[in-house]
């Protein structure tokens, strides 16, 4: 499975298992059979454009949700890591955003 197909996968099951939904009445849901539902959270079958649009339209989100890598595995420094990383590449605006958004949030706190 690629890292596509994993990251899909994983996200289709975190979202059914929010609803709190079995697969059975997810794949009810989403206009699916059982079967794909299986195939796509086990990462054996990436689902064709339409079934993707079913599922995005059903459960009222946005196609790239289903893309997002939101890995909550990682230590705290390789996150540190990766937003450092980041930030070094920013340019002067993008940098004045993010800091301005990182002070609302501090202040939230």
């Amino acid at each position: 499975m690629n890292k596509i197909s994993n990251i899909l996968a994983k996200n289709i099951k975190i979202i059914r298992k929010q609803l709190n939904l079995t697969q059975e009445q997810f794949a009810e849901l989403t206009e699916l059979s059982w079967k794909t539902v299986v195939n796509i959270e086990s990462g054996k079958h990436f689902p064709k454009a339409i079934n993707l649009d079913k599922i995005c339209s059903k459960l009222n989100i946005e196609h790239f949700e289903l893309f997002i890598d939101n890995d909550n595995n990682i230590s705290k420094n390789a996150k540190l890591e990766k937003i450092n990383s980041f930030l070094k590449n920013c340019d002067d605006i993008q940098l004045d955003n993010i800091y301005r958004i990182s002070e609302a949030f501090r202040q939230t706190r």
